[in-house]
């Protein structure tokens, strides 16, 4: 009977894959809609989490070995108890939320386990990804032009109208997204149309657009990146490749000209301008606050900590009020320089740095409760990935997780030692150019490892590097020898 499930199952397996792809931006899309009418996300939080589940069942049926299964839930669940008894001790006030948490983040390990199932079992299921990955680029274009021919686009940096986001919710987790795909998508487009210099001209520019359109710094360097990376590749591996490389490198140049009327240069240059009057604000603050303190008769320690309460609370209320001022202040060594002041990730890296050390140790180890992190109003979840695991998570659990990404980096260095020559191929670069892209994003923004939306693109990338690693020369021997 379980035979009979597992040949059905992989008989299937590659329309289910190219299915889940593509449903990632349509979800996305609903995910914004419920949003902005103010619905309920129990929709699309419980797709997810039935696909999650449907696609473990799924895998684990599938496998051969299911130990690495059994091993993998097991540590989950050490790990998640144990954060859960620290919680608990710490004081819990929303378990289902924090746990709700838990599961987004298990989302990336499960689901990157799973495709390396998938893609052991039956290799088609790689054709399956990149089509689905074309697919999903083609459908957030579309969205994206639609919000911006319907005017209902809330663009990436809404307080400044700046930047074409499209009808998705969170902006740091589409800048991956899109990072990814127009990787993978400018890949197979000169694949199919190598041969044509107009046809590629006319595929790649609106693909580098959507990139350049987004705003965000991090999608412009995934621009310079995809397009001097590939003609690089065809330089090594394909020099007859001319056209390609030329459409590449001239589209690439039009950019990098293009950089002063940039909306991501735009952007830089409010922030800039922004802070200017910042530092205004903070300097004014002082003085009143240095004037009231000094004719209350305030000197010394006192008269330093009470000059710097205005500026203090005006920018750091959430720490103020959890710490106190004069812990604040002095954790933030009396500074009074508004590019440190006005900057939210370092305010959101002092909460959780200022929460652990309350806590103590057994935090530092499994991590905060996610409704700790808010105080005065303002959430202080914090804005990089890989802090976010280990202040959410704990030490241990962000051990673990580099180890395990650190694998996948080891095998891609492994193989282009061993055969660099089949190795190196265009295909593999894509899926390298996006893989950097990726970890950009975990380490610059909280936009990948903690949304199962960003983290599902992780997972298939590291499976991908894993099938084209381990899986791939294999699989083409026994083709051959067959």
């Amino acid at each position: 009977m379980l035979d009979t499930a597992k040949e059905k199952i992989k008989n299937h397996i590659s329309k289910i894959v190219f299915i889940i792809c593509i449903l990632q931006p349509i979800l996305d899309v609903i995910s914004f809609w419920s949003t902005k009418l103010s619905l309920p996300n129990a929709l699309t939080l419980g797709i997810r989490l039935i696909m999650m589940a449907f696609i473990f069942v799924t895998a684990f049926i599938l496998a051969e070995k299911r130990r690495v299964y059994c091993l993998m839930i097991l540590t989950l669940s050490l790990l998640g108890i144990g954060h859960i008894l620290v919680c608990h001790a710490n004081g819990y006030s929303d378990i289902i939320g924090d746990i709700t948490n838990l599961i987004r983040i298990y989302h990336f390990p499960i689901f990157s386990i799973c495709f390396i199932t998938f893609l052991k079992k039956e290799p088609r299921v790689y054709r399956s990804i990149l089509k689905g990955f074309t697919a999903s680029f083609l459908i957030i274009i579309a969205v994206m032009l639609l919000s911006t021919l319907t005017s209902t686009d809330p663009h990436t940096y809404q307080n400044k109208g700046i930047g074409t986001l499209g009808w998705f919710y969170f902006a740091n987790t589409q800048s991956a997204v899109i990072s990814v795909l127009a990787a993978i998508y400018v890949c197979m487009t000169v694949k199919k149309f190598k041969d044509s210099f107009l046809v590629l001209l006319l595929h790649l520019i609106p693909a580098m657009a959507v990139l350049y359109l987004f705003a965000t710094r991090l999608t412009y360097i995934s621009l310079l990146m995809i397009g001097i990376g590939t003609a690089i590749t065809l330089i090594i591996t394909d020099r007859k490749q001319k056209k390609a490389i030329a459409v590449l490198c001239i589209v690439t140049v039009i950019f990098i000209a293009l950089l002063p009327l940039s909306p991501m240069y735009k952007n830089q240059q409010k922030v800039s301008d922004n802070l200017t009057k910042e530092q205004a604000k903070v300097d004014r603050l002082i003085e009143k606050y240095e004037y009231k303190a000094i004719k209350k008769g305030f000197t010394g320690k006192e008269l330093k900590i009470a000059r710097l309460e205005g500026a203090y609370r005006e920018h750091l209320n959430g720490l103020v009020e959890r710490f106190g001022l004069e812990k604040t202040v002095e954790f933030y060594k009396y500074t009074e320089d508004a590019s440190i002041l006005h900057h939210y990730r370092t305010m959101k890296l002092s909460y959780n740095e200022l929460l652990m050390e309350e806590y103590g140790v057994s935090s530092r180890f499994f991590g905060l409760e996610l409704a700790d992190l808010t105080s005065a109003g303002i959430i202080h979840d914090v804005e990089n990935d890989f802090h976010g695991i280990y202040y959410l998570m704990g030490a241990i659990s962000l051990i673990l997780l580099i180890v395990f990404i650190a694998y996948f980096i080891l095998l891609i260095i492994k193989s282009l030692i061993h055969d660099f020559k089949n190795t190196f191929t265009l295909e593999a670069a894509s899926w390298g150019i996006a893989l950097i892209s990726l970890l950009l994003h975990v380490y610059a923004t909280a936009g990948v490892l903690r949304r199962p939306n960003g983290s599902f693109y992780l997972s298939v990338v590291l499976a991908v590097v894993y099938y084209l690693t381990k899986l791939r020369k294999s699989t083409d021997d026994d083709e051959r020898t067959n």
